[in-house]
């Protein structure tokens, strides 16, 4: 999978996330996705599992407790659109 950060994304990230001191959203959007080498070593601590490489899965932003949102890449011939819902 690509990891091109789409335009659609980047303007979704444009928009202001009020926090609202816990009141509201708790979010933090990155500018791009994980490299391919954060997103191994992320994958890898998660689930204890030294031999998964987390390809499939494009890392785009997180919440305050260092949870991540990704989205799902499982089918190859697929535009990112096309993938399954996101993992939060």
């Amino acid at each position: 999978m690509e990891r091109v950060f789409p335009e659609l994304l980047t303007r979704l990230h444009a928009i202001k996330i009020d926090y609202a001191d816990g009141d509201g959203i708790d979010f933090e959007p990155f500018d791009e996705f994980y490299s391919k080498e954060e997103t191994a070593e992320w994958i890898k601590a998660w689930t204890g599992n030294l031999s998964l490489d987390g390809n499939e899965y494009l890392i785009f932003g997180q919440d305050g407790s260092g949870g991540y949102a990704a989205l799902w890449c499982v089918r190859d011939s697929k535009d990112l659109l096309e993938q399954p819902e996101p993992v939060l």
